[in-house]
């Protein structure tokens, strides 16, 4: 408003400054010479001012000088014929100035309007790739137009918008006050794919404009505008349509996405259990069926040390089902967002339990906080944990060698480490032996369904923890589980 008023003054004062430079040189120079300074005037003038005023001005002015310079002075008609067609000459000029001048203003307002409206449209794209919530976009749809001049002129503006998931990709989420008819028009716009209603060349008669949201191939809903749009508004609105029409196909194609790696995980999953069964079920049955049926057929034939090592194969390969179906299990029931319950237990006694479920535990070196200590947790799952991490190392790290196992608490947190003297692994091989029915490559004596690590994986997340992998200075697995404050002795 202040470069409106000061452009008005600065116009006025240019007709008066120009109208009191013609009355002092009027005795000296001849009225063609006082004509350029009209001239140069209305030129400046229909710069600054509004083209209506303008206009006035150059009309008034005009006359004023014909009055005025042009013999017979006092009297609109000049005198002599070349009086006159420099008269039309002068007004022809000063009108065609004007015209020039009111062009350009509004190429002007126009250029202003475009670059606003690009400068919009960047930040409605970068909103959109910033922002992944569909129905806080359709609001800040909303808000952006509705804040804009036109906005303000043409609101209320209603958007319909579909869900995006494929169980609901016909229900739409509305915003505004919404009649059947103008749902209609929704549903014209996208089987025409185009905007219709006033102004738009298609369904002229309609009472709104309707600018469909569309995508490559799915339209998404449509922007409402009770009040006819100019051509401008209605192509930056479109084009802002168009936008959130690319981010909802962005959005779908990523929910295909993940939809088909769900599936093709839940298939490797499947194949992975299948192989797995067939495997590392199969053949510890096997070895249990021949020895059993080795004790019942030959019993009599057997010494005592062969009978005792048959049974101690027995013995080894029932545990080794027991700790594969143990795995299994507890993995789909933490998979399935079962609930821990925790309680507070004792770390010495926990590890005193650990040790005594390991074969291998003289290679196990424990380094546990001085004092006794409290611990909130699932103690079977933790151990469990402990367990199959110790297992991971014992397998993979070099024969004969130390497995360090530590525990201290820092920071309202459990940090449990497991390392072993083995090569550091890298950070992919690590990852993959996180997932289910994955393997080490590395194991001298591969065996089980790759489920031990999945499994502490898992423990951990319903712990609210983590596990975490590091590599210096050797292979080391650390299970961090947070802890409520302790409570207060009575």
């Amino acid at each position: 408003m202040k470069v409106k008023t000061l452009a008005l003054s600065f116009g006025i004062g240019i007709w008066m400054l120009a109208w009191w430079a013609m009355l002092r040189l009027e005795a000296h120079w001849d009225f063609t010479n006082l004509a350029m300074i009209l001239m140069l005037a209305s030129t400046l003038a229909a710069v600054l001012l509004p083209p209506r005023l303008a206009a006035l001005a150059l009309v008034v002015s005009v006359l004023v000088f014909d009055w005025r310079f042009i013999e017979p002075k006092g009297s609109l008609v000049p005198h002599l014929q070349q009086h006159l067609w420099f008269w039309i000459s002068l007004t022809a000029v000063n009108i065609v100035v004007l015209a020039l001048m009111a062009y350009l203003r509004i190429q002007l307002v126009r250029s202003q309007q475009l670059t606003a409206h690009l400068g919009q449209l960047n930040q409605w794209h970068q909103i959109l790739l910033e922002n992944q919530n569909t129905t806080m976009l359709a609001e800040h749809l909303l808000t952006q137009l509705t804040s804009t001049n036109e906005g303000k002129q043409l609101a209320p503006l209603q958007v319909a918008l579909k869900h995006i998931s494929p169980q609901a990709s016909s229900v739409y989420c509305l915003w505004g006050a919404w009649q059947l008819e103008q749902l209609a028009g929704v549903d014209a716009a996208e089987a025409e794919r185009r905007a219709l209603g006033p102004g738009t060349g298609c369904y002229e008669r309609w009472q709104d404009v309707v600018l469909p949201i569309l995508g490559r191939k799915y339209a998404y809903g449509a922007l409402v505008s009770p009040c006819v749009l100019p051509d401008v508004t209605r192509r930056y609105w479109q084009l802002m349509c168009d936008q959130l029409g690319a981010f909802c196909d962005r959005k779908r194609a990523r929910q295909n996405e993940s939809q088909a790696i769900a599936q093709l995980e839940q298939e490797r999953t499947s194949k992975a259990i299948i192989a797995a069964v067939s495997h590392d079920f199969r053949t510890p049955l096997a070895t249990i069926i021949g020895a059993s049926s080795a004790l019942l057929a030959q019993e009599n034939q057997l010494s005592h040390a062969e009978q005792q090592a048959q049974l101690q194969r027995i013995y080894q390969q029932a545990q080794h089902l027991s700790r594969v179906s143990q795995n299994l299990l507890q993995l789909a029931r933490l998979g399935s967002d079962a609930a821990v319950h925790c309680s507070w237990e004792d770390v010495g006694e926990m590890v005193g339990s650990l040790l005594s479920q390991l074969v291998f535990k003289s290679q196990v070196h424990i380094h546990l906080p001085e004092r006794a200590q409290l611990i909130w947790c699932n103690s079977v799952l933790i151990n469990q944990a402990l367990f199959n991490l110790l297992e991971n190392a014992h397998r993979y790290g070099p024969a004969n060698t130390a497995i360090h196992l530590s525990a201290h608490f820092t920071d309202q947190c459990w940090l449990w480490r497991v390392q072993d003297a083995g090569l550091s692994l890298t950070t992919e091989q690590a990852r993959a032996r996180q997932k289910a029915f994955l393997q080490g490559e590395e194991a001298a004596h591969p065996s089980g369904v790759g489920l031990g690590l999945a499994l502490c994986e898992a423990i951990a997340k319903a712990h609210k923890g983590a596990l975490t992998f590091s590599s210096e200075p050797s292979s080391t697995w650390q299970l961090a589980l947070p802890q409520p404050p302790l409570p207060k002795a009575d």
